[in-house]
């Protein structure tokens, strides 16, 4: 129900947009320190962001491109799921519902959620991308031919669920994992009930 709430979908929505320049600024902040950074070491420094110019159109054109090669993996952690390292596949397959509208009611409403994450998760992927493409001298030729790209890729991806508020971190994981505590301790199955109920 909270899900499906059409309150829930307009802050997904206006939540994404909303800290899009926030990640503009701190792209384009740390892309300068980067840069700094590096001349002052000689060029030892393994960066990951560049500054895109004009001149960067191609290679934001063939990082956009690239989003269909890994948008499974990007929409993958769970942001709306009680299970973040649970297969999606499994997820995706399994019912809550006994009930066949309510079911299809609430696959609807997963891949809604989805298509707004989409909307902001792929421009955030191939600016990520197309700025450690430029960081380290990686081609739009060598974008579309998809090689060698696993670095460049999980680093983008990474970017992409952060700023769609979908990566998981140690914090996160560890309130999943208490939500699914079933042991014995006292202190940590009270806390899972308690999670459970939130």
């Amino acid at each position: 129900a909270m899900l499906g709430n059409p309150r829930t979908h307009v802050r997904n929505v206006v939540g994404n947009a909303f800290f899009a320049p926030v990640v503009a600024a701190k792209d384009l902040t740390a892309a300068v320190i980067e840069s700094a950074a590096d001349r002052v070491s000689g060029g030892g420094l393994g960066r990951s962001k560049a500054l895109l110019g004009p001149g960067s159109r191609e290679l934001l054109a063939a990082a956009w491109g690239d989003y269909a090669n890994v948008e499974d993996q990007v929409l993958g952690s769970g942001k709306y799921s009680d299970s973040a390292n649970a297969n999606r596949s499994i997820q995706e397959g399994r019912a809550i519902f006994r009930n066949k509208a309510l079911e299809t009611a609430r696959r609807a409403n997963s891949r809604a959620l989805d298509l707004e994450d989409s909307w902001f998760s792929k421009p955030h992927y191939a600016y990520a991308l197309a700025q450690y493409a430029k960081a380290n001298h990686i081609t739009a030729k060598q974008l579309k031919s998809g090689k060698g790209l696993d670095r460049a890729r999980a680093y983008a991806i990474r970017e992409a669920q952060k700023a769609t508020y979908r990566d998981t971190n140690a914090f996160s994981q560890m309130v999943s994992d208490l939500g699914r505590y079933r042991g014995n301790n006292p202190a940590k199955k009270g806390a899972s009930m308690v999670l459970e109920g939130i």
